[in-house]
Formats: structure tokens, C-alpha cells, sequence
């Protein structure tokens, strides 16, 4: 079962092949923006060249996170299911996600801020902790535009961003939740990527 999308569709699928009594291995290509099963190629490319060519399957965990926990900063990954998954070089690992602070970088970065530079703020926690030193909460899933102390649009889509945008702009974005992933295709961070 090739599928596309995240981890809830994961964990749909896996539930779905659970139900129904089969054994038919997914595979799943990264279209999401949560990704920590183990089930999804690395690239959509890979996802194509594993289901050609793969003779064997194994157990693979299919992880989520709480949305809501997310949305106030805490990302903790929650095993969902047990899955049969091709065995290949391609396909990811389980995401463990790390411990520590953001501070730092956080702080660094509001002591690099220039007057008059329009700052779109992507999604995560790590952004999230930029824009507290920025003395606002922002949107954790969505993006957010902030110029000279003032929060421009939150949660914005594509024509706010655009509406918003200055002479001179910095796009800020980090890995998303330990995924190691920028950019996915999930609602906001596909309209970010039209500007970048």
C-alpha cells in the first residue's frame, strides 16, 4: 500500500490494513508535516524505487504526536501501531527526538534583528522560541510575519505574506519537530514555499 501524506495517514493506513485482516506491507512517500514513523521512504523518488524493487518486509512503528501539545510548544511522539513495511536503505528510521534549549539561538538571533527588515517566521518549536524573543507566540503550525516590533500576520496565508512583505525580507525556518525536514507540503508551508 503506497501512500502519500503524514503521520495521521499513517496511521490511518496502518489501522485500515490492521482492521481488514491483511498483511500487505506500506510504504509511505513524505508528503506531511509530521514524519516521524518509521514507514516513509526518504524521498518521494525513493518511495517509487522501494515499492519496484523490494523482496522482504519487516516491522516498522508508525508514530504521531499530539496536535495540541504541539501547538503549545511540546512535541512528544506517541507509538501508534506496528506495521509491515518493505526492508530498504531508503526508507527512514524512527525519530527520537533530542533534548534540549533553543535559547541561545534564540537570543542570538533577536540581537541580529535589523530596523526595517520584514522577518516571515515558519512553523516549530524552534522558531516558536525566536518569536518569544521577539515578544510574541506566534502560530506554531502556521507562519508569521513580524517587522520592527510589530506582528504583522499570524497564521498568515500566501496573500498576507505577500501583502506584508517589505523592501528587504528574511525567511526564518528550522527543521521541523527533529524530522530534519524544512519545508513539507502541509498547508502553510506550502504557500511559504512559493515566495522563497
Amino acid at each position: 500500500m503506497l501512500f502519500v501524506g503524514g503521520d495521521g495517514t499513517a496511521v490511518d493506513v496502518a489501522e485500515t490494513i490492521a482492521e481488514s485482516g491483511s498483511d500487505v506491507p506500506m510504504l509511505g512517500v513524505p508528503a506531511g508535516v509530521k514524519v516521524y514513523s518509521a514507514v516513509f521512504a526518504v524521498t518521494p523518488e525513493a518511495a517509487g524505487h522501494v515499492a519496484a524493487i523490494f523482496e522482504e518486509t519487516e516491522q516498522a512503528e508508525v508514530n504521531d504526536i499530539d496536535e495540541d501539545e504541539y501547538r503549545e510548544g511540546e512535541v512528544h511522539t506517541e507509538l501508534r501501531a506496528l506495521a509491515a513495511v518493505p526492508v530498504a536503505e531508503q526508507r527512514q528510521a524512527s525519530k527520537q527526538l533530542s533534548g534540549g534549549t533553543v535559547e541561545g539561538l534564540a537570543d542570538g538571533f533577536v540581537d541580529e534583528t535589523s530596523p526595517g527588515v520584514t522577518y516571515v517566521l515558519g512553523p516549530g518549536s524552534t522558531v516558536g522560541a525566536i518569536q518569544s524573543e521577539l515578544g510574541f507566540g506566534g502560530s506554531p503550525l502556521g507562519v508569521d510575519v513580524w517587522r520592527d516590533g510589530e506582528l504583522l500576520a499570524e497564521d498568515a496565508s500566501e496573500a498576507e505574506i505577500l501583502a506584508n512583505l517589505g523592501e528587504r525580507n528574511v525567511v526564518v525556518v528550522s527543521p521541523i519537530g527533529g524530522q530534519g525536514f524544512v519545508f513539507r507540503v502541509g498547508r502553510h508551508e506550502k504557500r511559504l514555499m512559493k515566495i522563497v
